[in-house]
């Protein structure tokens, strides 16, 4: 929809001139058309079905970044619908089908579901604490379990009963204390969370090119006193009720300690988009380099071969339907010159915490670790929201829970942690805990993705897992078959140590199957074995100690090889039809069978007509 105007083009006009007989004569052309525009996203579509199919039938939503550049990698958003339904026209009832969905398939819940991002904020609310020099990476703090503020009545608790007992930041982070981070946010205070938490894009737009992006809502006194505005005066309230009104209106909208401490651990007021978590995540695995996300990577005229690259952050003149509003190009310019003055070993802190909630002992999310297979670190946190507030003195049991009630499962994550690549989001709704529900998808995306970019970046000659056997390697006895002899020649000749067999099997195993005595059978083809140095020349020596392979390209052992493949294909035909025989000649009886009952009810019935013809009485 953003770049409709891309893909159409413009319609042309033509007059056209018929006979009677309704065919053209003469045509004119007033306008010609012109064709619209190729448009190439920056989506990468095995990532994509990874993410869709790691939901499976969860809703949720799923958002990945390449931190470098902002290139959005995958977007997905279920429930989803079918877009091809929209191409040819989708009819009224099916379009009814989709709006009365209690899913919401429509909605996208990527760019447009607000939810509260949980316990994925804490290490930004770390990374301010230490920015603000509120605490430091020594500062130890005691977690009883509780928490509760000088003078008020409310107690706040852990997600752990009992506590975490002593830590420090980093330990909090791995752990998601959440009595360290209703201490620090206390610390910190509603104004400098406000602050801080906007230099990474939260109540803000990502300034992404989609249409009607959500800001979400990042807790402030001035949001609360908008939100609590009230309403006119009427002409029929007294003086008595206007003033006990405005009243209740101050009082709605003071900003108090214990909505501070609500705020401090991603929820009350907070409310994030996916697309926004991604963003943050994105610009902390950058150490502050903020990115703006983008779909469209390049556009390419019809009829012509030449790609116009976009260049985020700059209008393009090639590409003059991307757009970006000044303000937000200033503001995250701003964003960015405060970011760059976070001291580098804070940064360092911050990112070891993420890494230890993945890969050290007591971590949030510890079972990604056979994911990373020693090859790189993730670095992440894992979220869990509550989405109904329970009141004081209420014991919920988790099995008895309703799944509409149940607790958003989050995460955010970027790896590999010295040297991002990629910056994932994932929200699963009414998914359970984080790290069980969501950590396994960004898991398998972000494995995926580094398998891809290992795959590009692997030399040209090195060989590959059952594949053609190149020049100059020594080729796996257990790999070498018939499909793999045919495929391509063979350059140099190589000694092949034998199986424990003493024997190189090369044809098929079902030809070797014993027949049943009266078939005609053909007698086994060996391998030819010759002598030549001519290069046009097959030698197979099938010994108990070597094989040798040189050059093949149309010699008798290749011909044997196929003879018992097409031997092979041969009988499987045969043994079809005699199959398909046995099921025809089955069916043909049951029809005689049928034919004959059939035959018999009629001659019944032919013989009732008779009886009942003659018992008729002749009128007089």
């Amino acid at each position: 929809k953003q770049y409709e105007n891309i893909l159409h083009g413009t319609k042309g006009n033509q007059r056209n001139e018929r006979n009677v007989f309704g065919r053209v004569i003469s045509s004119k052309l007033i306008k010609p058309s012109v064709p619209g525009k190729s448009i190439y996203l920056t989506i990468d579509k095995r990532l994509q079905e990874v993410a869709e199919n790691a939901l499976g039938a969860k809703a949720g939503a799923v958002v990945a970044i390449d931190p470098n550049n902002g290139e959005v990698l995958a977007l997905v958003s279920k429930p989803g619908y079918d877009p091809n339904q929209f191409v040819s026209g989708i009819s009224v009832q099916q379009f009814k089908q989709l709006q009365l969905n209690k899913g919401r398939p429509l909605y996208p819940r990527a760019l447009k579901g607000v939810f509260a991002p949980g316990s994925t904020i804490k290490p930004f609310y770390a990374l301010g604490a230490l920015y603000y020099d509120l605490t430091n990476e020594k500062r130890m703090f005691s977690c009883g379990g509780t928490f509760r503020i000088p003078g008020a009545r409310h107690t706040w608790h852990d997600w752990k009963r009992g506590g975490h007992g002593t830590l420090n930041l980093a330990k909090a982070v791995r752990r998601s204390c959440d009595i360290y981070f209703y201490d620090l946010s206390a610390k910190m205070k509603i104004d400098r969370i406000s602050e801080f938490l906007t230099l990474f894009g939260f109540g803000q737009r990502t300034g992404i090119d989609m249409p009607r992006e959500r800001v979400g809502v990042l807790p402030s006194r001035a949001y609360k006193i908008k939100q609590h505005k009230g309403k006119p005066r009427t002409p029929n309230m007294s003086n008595l009720q206007w003033r006990q009104y405005k009243a209740l209106v101050r009082q709605r909208q003071k900003w108090y300690r214990g909505d501070t401490i609500s705020v401090g651990i991603g929820q009350g007021l907070f409310n994030s988009t996916p697309m926004q978590l991604a963003s943050a995540t994105a610009t902390m695995a950058n150490r502050g380099k903020l990115v703006i996300p983008y779909l469209l990577r390049a556009v390419r005229p019809s009829g012509s071969k030449d790609l116009y690259y976009l260049t985020p952050e700059v209008e393009n003149s090639a590409i003059p339907e991307y757009k970006i509003d000044k303000k937000l190009l200033t503001e995250i310019k701003r964003r960015r010159k405060v970011l760059s003055t976070i001291k580098p070993e804070h940064w360092d802190y911050v990112h070891q915490a993420m890494v230890d909630v993945v890969h050290a002992p007591g971590g949030t999310a510890r079972r990604l670790i056979p994911l990373a297979k020693k090859e790189f670190e993730f670095a992440g946190k894992t979220g869990t929201a509550q989405v109904v507030k329970i009141k004081k003195g209420d014991h919920w049991s988790k099995k008895k829970v309703p799944e509409h009630l149940k607790d958003n499962a989050l995460f955010v994550v970027f790896a590999p942690a010295d040297k991002p690549k990629i910056a994932v989001a994932v929200i699963v709704i009414n998914g359970g805990h984080g790290g069980a529900a969501a950590a396994p998808i960004a898991g398998k995306l972000i494995r995926t993705y580094m398998n891809i970019l290992n795959k590009q970046n692997k030399p040209a000659g090195e060989k590959k897992s059952n594949d053609t056997l190149l020049t100059g390697e020594t080729p796996d006895p257990s790999t070498l078959t018939v499909k793999n002899l045919l495929k391509r020649p063979v350059v140099n000749s190589k000694v092949l140590q034998p199986r424990a067999t003493n024997s190189l099997r090369i044809s098929n195993p079902k030809i070797n199957k014993t027949k049943k005595p009266g078939l005609k059978t053909r007698p086994p083809i060996q391998p030819a074995i010759t002598s030549s140095n001519t290069p046009n020349t097959t030698v197979i020596t099938n010994t108990p100690s070597s094989v040798n392979i040189v050059s093949p390209t149309t010699p008798s052992n290749i011909q044997d090889a196929t003879n018992i493949k097409k031997t092979a294909i041969r009988r499987k035909k045969a043994q079809k039809s005699r199959v398909m025989t046995r099921a025809r000649a089955r069916a043909r009886l049951r029809e005689i069978e049928l034919e004959k009952k059939q035959q018999k009810q009629k001659e019944k019935q032919k013989k009732n007509d008779e009886i009942r013809i003659i018992e008729t009485p002749k009128p007089r």
